[in-house]
């Protein structure tokens, strides 16, 4: 019998030791955000039924204007993180449906 997985991606730090313009886990790749690589790679997998991406406030409008479609387009759960990952981790917790059997926890700036 499969599992049932969800996926947490953080991605609700500051990126100051990236140092750039723009934090580390919107920045481009090769044409995508590096976040919105892990995301496709998680939602289009078969035994992913929910997939979670942890925010900061600060980042509302960036990521649902410029990501919103596609965020939707995959069924993301768009979410506050805090100000530390396992803040962000402890709230994903919270938001999983009672079908989940196993969490995979992933660092949005990690591109797979």
């Amino acid at each position: 019998m499969s599992k049932n997985v969800a996926a947490i991606i953080c991605a609700a730090g500051p990126g100051t030791r990236f140092g750039g313009k723009r934090k580390k886990q919107f920045i481009d790749v090769a044409g995508r955000a590096v976040f919105l690589r892990s995301v496709e790679l998680f939602a289009n997998r078969d035994d992913v039924k929910q997939v979670l991406l942890g925010i900061s406030p600060d980042d509302e409008e960036l990521v649902g204007v410029k990501w919103g479609p596609n965020l939707k387009f995959f069924n993301v759960k768009v979410f506050f993180g805090g100000d530390e990952r396992f803040d962000t981790v402890s709230k994903a917790l919270e938001l999983l449906t009672d079908d989940i059997d196993l969490v995979a926890v992933h660092d949005a700036c990690r591109c797979c």
